[in-house]
């Protein structure tokens, strides 16, 4: 019995080994991300490469009311990850000059499992800012006002990630208000544990950076080859008139030697 109980716990122990281990393994998978070809302009305008990216919805009431939510898409390229923010508020809330006293939205990312969240946040004046312990990596923001709310584009560097890494997440709506004095409603992506405040590291769901979008390749027409004009009948004009002109000589001819022919006999009657 010993000794078939080693071969069976290496067996065991191989087979764990080969199974690859992954950050947030306790939460789970939002889903995954689509990769796009070259790089987008962060301006605030919605590229149609979003239209086939991963959607989530930013609906989890964190504190106050759901009075503000978003829909966000995500697309990689080689070097960024892009989202795409449609952020529905029926108000418009500005405080001061701070990024956060303002109506935003807000990225939350724990990019190695270290449990420590680095935030990114853009709001609906068009600024951007970002802290937090782990560094924050190159990126962009932009947004752009509309008569639902307003939306927002991030691009955040991958440094290095790529297909298949896990990146734990966490994003926030954050709608300012006044009633009186200044508040706020948190709405946050809804996640598997469903608690835990933007800074619960722990409790993030993960991004998985998957295959190459299936994104339609536009075919320009080819416009029709023009058709040949019809041969021109003007070359064939020079040979009916010169057929005419035959046709009058040769009858002129005839008239001559008739008159000749007519002159002739009447000259012999005469001579009679």
């Amino acid at each position: 019995m010993k000794k078939m109980l080693f071969p069976i716990l290496l067996s065991a122990l191989l087979v764990c080994s080969a199974i690859p281990t992954f950050a947030y393994s306790q939460n789970a998978s939002y889903g995954s991300v689509p990769q796009i070809s070259g790089e987008l302009d962060v301006d605030g305008v919605m590229d149609d490469a979003y239209n086939y990216g991963l959607k989530l919805k930013i609906n989890r009431v964190l504190g106050g009311e759901l009075a503000a939510q978003g829909d966000a898409y995500y697309v990689y390229s080689d070097n960024y990850l892009y989202i795409y923010t449609v952020v529905t508020d029926s108000t418009d809330c500005h405080v001061d000059d701070e990024v956060w006293n303002a109506d935003c939205v807000e990225m939350l990312f724990d990019w190695d499992d270290s449990n420590s969240a680095v935030q990114y946040r853009v709001n609906s004046d068009n600024v951007s800012s970002g802290d937090g312990d782990g560094g924050i990596r190159d990126f962009s923001g932009a947004s752009v006002r509309t008569d639902a709310g307003y939306n927002v584009e991030f691009r955040i560097a991958l440094d290095g990630a790529a297909k298949d890494s896990n990146i734990g997440l966490m994003m926030m709506v954050t709608d300012l208000y006044t009633d009186g004095s200044v508040d706020q409603n948190n709405i946050m992506l809804a996640s598997s544990l469903n608690e835990g405040g933007p800074w619960a590291a722990e409790t993030y769901d993960y991004l998985t950076l998957g295959d190459v979008a299936d994104i339609p390749v536009e075919v320009e027409e080819t416009a029709p080859a023009a058709e040949e004009a019809p041969a021109s009948d003007d070359t064939a004009a020079p040979s009916v008139t010169a057929a005419q002109t035959s046709d009058a000589s040769l009858v002129s001819a005839a008239l001559l030697a008739l008159s000749a022919a007519g002159a002739f006999v009447f000259a012999k009657k005469k001579s009679r």
